[in-house]
């Protein structure tokens, strides 16, 4: 089922912001390349086809190696304990070297052990009670009674998606429950029948009923990527011990198992038919991919009214759900979105089959797969309270819009209001340069601000012709030449691509922006051929990107700094943060200018407390994470409460002008 996530109010200070870098991490440890991942699973796929049964029996046992590599460190410490003991029982003599090497292998054991301890968040969400929802509460136990599976927790959240996660309460060490996680959106697009065959299939993929081992293999697929994601969060000793192993690991069983997990898929879904029927489960397919359109279209809405008004509307899950229990206003739009996932081929590293393949396993027909046929024959419309949402949550769903539409707007607010600010900016500095371009030509960096200005004011693609002004004057400017690359891929012109490729290979300003864009418009586009043949210029990119990880790594007395420049907005937007902290009197904004990829800014946020003593208070340190989760720049920063022997931050800061943001009045 994909997910679709409804946009954030995003910080658009142009329309170039740069992507962001990958960590040290997947720098220096490349798994292994597209091309050999591509090669495996062609591989695999072969195999498969000769002996399926034999080749699943192949890879349960490549599944088990990842067990017992964790388990080996612990079981070789063990063994040399029992071995140094059983010397001290052997030669009855007990000397200090020998005491110490016994406490330090039992150390390295404890502390391996502990270090594999990683915890693993459980699912979020507003977690629900069966007196409160008694309808939803009896179809899940009907469902986990015929299915021979058990569900711990239902969870209800905003998302356009239905899943069963599995979460180990001890980690590594397992003690699985099983969460059931339902997104209001999705219920509130279908109708109840279609639901319950999207839960069977999420149910199929712990009930084993069509074999535990492939069911083992596909779980086992989630949780090792559980397991590193955690490593690297919390566990820099099981990183160190364990890194090594699963980079070689990890790639080789994704792409043996992906044929495995593929055919998983697929019995999740024969689950759902016996369970339903192939009509309902083949209509709830298809109602997802138009539905989870239509829901893309309420939030491009949605976010558009942010020019019109500073704060995000309330209650918009009740709007979305008005919307979603209705057709598609632009029908043949519709159609034809449907006609292209229809055509959409299984990607060759997706785990899940195509939606034509699928509707076929439900017994669709080629005429009744038939785009505007299929479109037609779908329960497009029904009242609220027929919906999903309606019949399983009944009195509750108030209640539940409530929730979700509040979690939105406290995830948004802030970002909201200094988008309108930015906007309002935008429009106001966009007419000061149209009334001075009537009496006098504007120069190059005018033009540039224009454009910039209208992508802001009015989206990218209003901005087309201004930038197109931009290259007469200046035709390599390397920022206009991206930004019109990536207006003219939003209209499906190819043209766009070869702009993007220019950029990429001169490896200059712009050039990382190009790349990485090029390489996700090959990845949407299934050009495989010529994502592979840009896969060197990447990996040359990482290097680049290494040494700016690099150089943005450290702030000193001798770097070279400038204006942050940042708009009105951003920067009240910042201020309003720092007041609710009564600790902070001043704060101090600047860029960090590099030579490793300048065109993406560096910002350095300094922040001066009441008691510069701040090395003894560890709140100060608890503090200054907080603030790095809820601020946010257009690029990368770094942000710092000094302390009395880093005043130099500051004094280096106070030389620009505005560089002083804040300051506490008392």
């Amino acid at each position: 089922m994909s997910e679709v996530e409804p946009p954030k109010a995003e910080v658009r200070k142009t329309l170039t912001n740069m992507p962001a870098m990958e960590t040290p991490q997947s720098v220096t440890h490349q798994m292994m390349s597209e091309d050999e991942i591509t090669r495996r699973i062609s591989k695999a796929e072969e195999e498969a086809k000769r002996d399926y049964n034999g080749y699943r029996r192949k890879v349960l046992a490549f599944a088990l190696v990842g067990y017992i590599y964790i388990l080996f460190v612990p079981m070789v410490l063990v063994l040399l304990m029992a071995g140094s003991v059983w010397f001290i029982m052997q030669t009855g003599h007990l000397y200090g070297f020998e005491i110490q090497i016994v406490l330090g292998l039992l150390i390295a054991l404890l502390a391996y052990l502990r270090a594999l301890w990683v915890p693993l968040a459980p699912p979020t969400g507003l977690k629900l009670e069966r007196s409160d929802y008694p309808e939803l509460f009896n179809l899940v136990s009907e469902l986990s009674k015929q299915l021979k599976i058990k569900v711990d927790h239902i969870l209800v959240d905003d998302q356009f998606n239905a899943m069963v996660v599995q979460h180990p309460r001890l980690g590594f060490f397992g003690w699985y429950e099983n969460y059931v996680v339902l997104g209001l959106p999705l219920m509130q697009s279908l109708p109840p029948q279609h639901f319950m065959s999207v839960l069977v299939h999420e149910f199929g993929h712990i009930s084993g009923n069509h074999g535990k081992s492939t069911a083992f293999i596909y779980n086992q697929r989630v949780r090792l990527v559980q397991l590193l994601i955690a490593m690297h969060q919390h566990s820099q000793l099981a990183l160190v011990l364990l890194s090594r192993f699963y980079d070689w690991y990890y790639p080789r069983f994704s792409s043996a198992s992906l044929v495995i997990a593929r055919e998983h898929e697929k019995q999740a879904d024969l689950q759902a038919i016996e369970v339903t029927d192939g009509s309902t489960c083949g209509e709830a397919l298809s109602l997802t991919e138009v539905k989870g359109n239509l829901l893309n279209e309420v939030w491009e809405s949605i976010h558009d009214s942010i020019k019109e008004n500073d704060t995000p509307p309330d209650l918009v899950y009740f709007k979305i759900g008005e919307k979603l229990c209705t057709a598609p206003e632009n029908k043949d739009k519709s159609i034809e979105k449907l006609a292209e996932a229809l055509r959409r081929a299984t990607d060759s590293e997706d785990s899940h089959p195509s939606l034509s393949e699928r509707l076929k396993l439900a017994n669709f027909s080629a005429q009744r797969m038939e785009a505007e046929t299929l479109y037609k024959s779908l329960p497009l419309e029904f009242a609220p309270d027929e919906s999903a949402a309606g019949v399983f949550f009944g009195k509750k769903l108030p209640s539940i819009i409530q929730y979700c539409s509040d979690q939105w707007f406290n995830t948004n607010n802030i970002q909201w209001k200094s988008v309108h600010l930015q906007i309002q900016e935008a429009a106001n500095e966009l007419r000061e340069l149209e009334q001075k371009a009537e009496t006098q030509k504007l120069s190059l960096e005018e033009l540039l601000k224009v454009a910039q200005l209208t992508a802001v004011k009015d989206g990218p693609q209003s901005s087309l012709p201004n930038f197109e002004k931009v290259l007469e004057v200046a035709p390599k400017n390397a920022e206009a030449r991206y930004a019109v690359a990536m207006i003219l891929l939003e209209r499906e012109d190819e043209s766009g691509a070869l702009i993007l490729k220019e950029l990429a290979e001169e490896k200059q300003e712009f050039g990382l922006h190009a790349c990485a864009s090029l390489r996700d418009y090959y990845e949407k586009k299934r050009n495989h051929e010529a994502f592979k043949d840009l896969e060197k210029l990447w990996f040359e990119y990482q290097s680049i990107i290494a040494l700016a990880q690099q150089e943005r790594q450290r702030i000193t007395k001798s770097d070279v700094i400038g204006p942050h420049n940042l708009s009105k907005g951003t920067v009240e937007t910042i201020v309003e943060i720092l007041k609710k902290h009564d600790c902070i009197v001043e704060a101090y904004l600047y860029c960090k200018l590099m030579q490793y990829l300048p065109d993406q800014k560096f910002y350095v946020l300094v922040l001066v407390p009441k008691n510069l003593n701040i090395m003894m208070k560890p709140a100060y340190h608890d503090l200054q994470e907080k603030l790095k989760l809820e601020i946010q720049f257009p690029g990368t920063y770094t942000l710092d409460l000094i302390a009395s022997d880093m005043m130099w931050m500051k004094d280096n800061a106070a030389t620009l002008p505005n560089a002083l943001i804040y300051k506490r009045q008392d």
